[in-house]
């Protein structure tokens, strides 16, 4: 693993009371300050996600602009102008320690971990901090992807901002 103590990984999802993050694809809910929230924290910084969250993003918003673009996939032909494609998450935060792939106008002190649930499963022994939107509602449905369950052992709280149906928190590794 080529990224540094000097690296927060940093994992970014909203997340359901029994843990959902989406459904048949998409997200269950509808909250443009999440999205902002989204867009604010991890702009400027490096972002890996996996193919299939990636391609949920609207096609105006791909890549996610004002950020190194870095998608997991297994299918060698994914090819897409502005992304990076790697085999794995240690690949893609080895390839981030490697400063010739660096680009100007990203800041390399934090790396956002997007999605979808096995993404966040591999990167979870690696991240330093949690930025969660806990969304106050239970899904239901087939086709259910998840976060796991926070370890409080693990994490304290360090930061809570409350809304009306959800709020943001940020968790930080004891």
């Amino acid at each position: 693993m080529n990224h540094t103590k000097n690296q927060d990984i940093v994992l970014i999802a909203a997340v359901s009371r029994n843990n959902v993050i989406g459904i048949d694809g998409k997200i269950p809910w509808d909250l443009p300050e999440d999205r902002k929230r989204f867009s604010n924290l991890t702009k400027g910084y490096p972002i890996i996600m996996g193919r299939v969250t990636y391609g949920t993003l609207p096609p105006k918003f791909r890549p996610l602009p004002g950020r190194q673009n870095f998608v997991l996939t297994s299918d060698q032909s994914f090819c897409e102008d502005g992304v990076y494609a790697a085999r794995s998450l240690e690949k893609a935060l080895h390839d981030l320690g490697d400063r010739r792939l660096h680009v100007d106008g990203i800041d390399y002190s934090k790396i956002f971990i997007g999605g979808g649930q096995k993404v966040y499963e591999a990167a979870m022994e690696h991240a330093t901090m949690l930025e969660i939107t806990h969304v106050d509602q239970y899904v239901d449905g087939s086709e259910l992807r998840y976060f796991q369950k926070i370890d409080r052992a693990r994490w304290k709280e360090k930061e809570l901002l409350d809304r009306e149906g959800y709020s943001f928190v940020t968790y930080v590794r004891r």
